[in-house]
């Protein structure tokens, strides 16, 4: 399965209060911008457009985005004013969003609406108004950690503006401190592979050890030429990455946070047993029972000496290939394929029987093997016991020594898809989305390619308790390492740790082939332009690990679990399930007083430093802590959010004459992401213009 980074932009012009749509806009500039530093990607949209109508109407600025990816940002500019919008709480956007459009104010929202026909995309919409005879910007950026399949990371970029723009450009910048190795690049329409060194008339190349950068500015003549109506296609940039000097990974330390990257190579593949469970009910009939037995055929013929396999066909009933799993010779797998090529799609969907059939199928798992089931259907369960939540549970209790990963494929858009996540996060697998079409046995065998190669199992990863904040960390225990994959932690160090004098270094635990592993890595600090680069991924990783615990944790804890995924969201500014983005004038207004605020004090800050420098250093630091500090109440008091964890430890580390833990927030409050009252809101921003404005002024 190609993990991707993609992004698709349209927009469309309505006349105010009109339900069709009148004309598309005339899009004067459409830039494209992605910046990826260590995996992690930043991707800035900014259009142009022209109303040339004598009243006003309401542009509707319709992004697709990659469905790993969070927004984090969206502005207009229109008739001399610059809106930003605000992460909150889909309730409170909601409301928001009413009042300002009741009074009459510009308002606009971000969340996401029903699924778009893109493959791996969600798609997100904003109406906005644009004022007669004037131009409006859009600006918006998300990002999303780019994976790493079959030793390749693939970043794309879906462009389809729906119309000839004159200025059209995507920019796409690298930059990896492990360097860069291999580096290629697809224009849309094209399918022709370009390499580093290859620059053409409408794509300039840049290009050093860690660093590349790809300007891609179409022509008009080449999206007439190419494209008829206007560009429809993807910009595909693939690249790999130089190996590490050792296989415990790349540690990166930044603006107190780390990500550790892991994907050793050159290990030994472990043997396996896989079950392979396909629905063939009556809804799998015609091209998909004719798609899976093509792709049955790749992959069984790349079964290794040593595996072991057995295949499950299920409708109302369970129908066995093998009574038990067998040794994966020439005379098996040919006696499979046959097997499999005279299956026929009838019947209901018995998931819950199939599911515990595939799962008891290994009954006899050795921690040194690759376990594996991988389950494919295109329904709902039907037949048999059909209550999800039982189901679960008895698939759970079979698998209870854990041993077992369960790989789910969900084909066409029949599935519940959260259910079958469900299935696989419960146990120590992934859920996979088959498109429904012509190429879905390419998908399935790119997915099987994907999960082949077990190399590790039972990988721990450890990081010194003196050194890192413990229970900041990403997950640090995984199931399984498959060759050609990457798994990534991140965390916060402690408090005025220096690792220049104390060094951070990773030890990974992990069972091999013949026996137990052990890997090391040490930090190096990455400073300059990517300040905030590992805080961001670690909120970016943290948010979809609650998000994954939410789905699987019974109702109190899932409850949990959002309220800490919903903290960080509005923390970080992420637009999660659990968050909208609202752009109103009113909310404009409120951050205008606040940043009103902190000019009014730089001024007077400012103003001293004439007659006392020494005076002013000084105040210089505490400028700095009491803007964090002010920020982050706004956020608060607009977004219900939790303490940003540097600002707390900042005011901490100023001494004992702002303990702000016991007198404003309580600690337990922050690490449970609980809601605050709006009393303790006031008193948030009250206690720092109090304690602020008496300490500088």
């Amino acid at each position: 399965m190609l993990h991707i980074i993609g992004i698709f932009v349209s927009l469309l012009i309505r006349a105010c209060g009109a339900n069709d749509v009148v004309s598309s806009p005339y899009i004067t500039s459409f830039l494209t911008e992605s910046s990826v530093y260590s995996r992690f990607a930043n991707v800035y949209v900014t259009v142009q457009v022209e109303n040339d109508a004598d009243e006003s109407r309401t542009a509707m600025f319709s992004i697709q985005v990659p469905k790993e990816a969070f927004i984090t940002s969206f502005s207009m500019e229109n008739d001399g004013r610059i809106i930003h919008g605000v992460v909150k709480e889909k309730i409170e956007a909601d409301a928001a969003y009413e009042a300002a459009r009741q009074d009459g104010q510009t308002a606009g929202r971000i969340s996401e609406v029903a699924p778009p026909p893109g493959r791996a995309m969600k798609n997100f919409v904003m109406y906005m108004n644009v004022a007669a005879n004037s131009d409006a910007i859009f600006k918006l950026s998300y990002q999303e950690l780019i994976k790493k399949v079959l030793g390749t990371y693939t970043q794309k970029i879906h462009i389809e503006p729906n119309q000839i723009v004159e200025n059209l450009t995507v920019v796409v910048s690298l930059q990896e401190p492990q360097g860069i190795d291999k580096f290629s690049y697809t224009l849309p329409g094209s399918e022709v592979s370009l390499t580093n060194s290859i620059s053409s008339q409408n794509t300039l190349v840049h290009m050093s050890e860690r660093k590349r950068k790809l300007v891609y500015t179409p022509s008009l003549a080449n999206q007439l030429d190419f494209f008829g109506s206007g560009m429809k296609g993807d910009l595909t940039i693939k690249y790999t990455l130089t190996a590490p000097q050792t296989n415990g990974g790349t540690l990166l330390v930044n603006n107190g946070a780390f990500v550790h990257f892991f994907s050793p190579s050159g290990l030994s593949k472990m043997s396996k047993t896989v079950i392979f469970v396909i629905d063939v009910s009556a809804s799998m009939r015609g091209n998909k029972i004719r798609q899976v037995k093509v792709a049955m055929h790749s992959i069984l013929i790349r079964l290794r000496t040593g595996d072991f396999f057995n295949i499950i066909l299920f409708n109302t009933r369970v129908h066995r290939w093998r009574p038990d799993p067998v040794l994966a010779t020439v005379t098996n797998t040919y006696s499979a394929i046959s097997f499999v090529d005279d299956m026929i799609a009838m019947g209901r969907t018995n998931i819950n029987y199939a599911l515990v059939s595939g799962v008891r199928d290994i009954n006899n798992a050795f921690r040194n093997r690759g376990n594996l089931v991988v389950f494919l259907t295109d329904g709902l369960p039907n037949a048999g016991e059909s209550n999800e939540t039982l189901i679960l549970d008895n698939v759970q209790r079979t698998n209870s020594d854990g041993l077992v990963s369960i790989f789910c494929l969900g084909f066409g858009n029949a599935v519940r898809f959260d259910f079958l996540r469900q299935i696989s996060l419960q146990n120590q697998g992934k859920a996979y989305v088959i498109y429904e079409d012509e190429d879905a046995s390419v998908q399935l065998d790119d997915f099987y390619r994907g999960v082949e190669s077990v190399t590790l199992k039972n990988i721990e990863f450890h990081y010194p308790a003196d050194l890192v904040v413990t229970e900041d960390l990403t997950d640090t225990s995984f199931p399984n390492f498959f060759e050609g994959s990457e798994i990534v932690v991140s965390g916060y160090l402690q408090p005025e740790v220096d690792i220049a004098s104390n060094p951070l270094t990773a030890s990974i635990i992990a069972v091999g082939v013949d026996k137990d592993v052990t890997f090391h890595s040490t930090a190096e600090p990455e400073t300059g332009e990517t300040l905030h680069f590992a805080q961001r991924l670690w909120a970016y990783k943290k948010i979809k690990e609650y998000l994954d615990l939410a789905l699987i944790s019974s109702r109190e804890d899932r409850h949990k679990y959002e309220q800490k995924a919903l903290t960080l969201s509005l923390r970080y500014s992420f637009v999660t399930r659990l968050t909208s983005m609202v752009v109103t004038g009113a909310v404009n207004a409120e951050n205008s007083w606040l940043s009103g605020v902190n000019a009014g004090i730089y001024r007077n800050m400012k103003a001293r430093a004439k007659h006392d420098p020494k005076s002013y250093a000084k105040s210089g630091n505490d400028w700095k802590v009491m803007t964090t500090a002010l920020n982050v109440a706004r956020n608060r008091v607009y977004a219900h959010d939790g303490f940003h964890r540097n600002t707390e430890r900042i005011i901490r580390n100023r001494g004992s004459d702002m303990d702000i833990e016991r007198t404003v927030l309580p600690s337990k409050a922050i690490n449970d992401g609980a809601p605050v009252s709006p009393t303790v809101h006031t008193n948030v921003i009250v206690t720092f213009l109090l304690y602020f404005l008496g300490h500088l002024l």
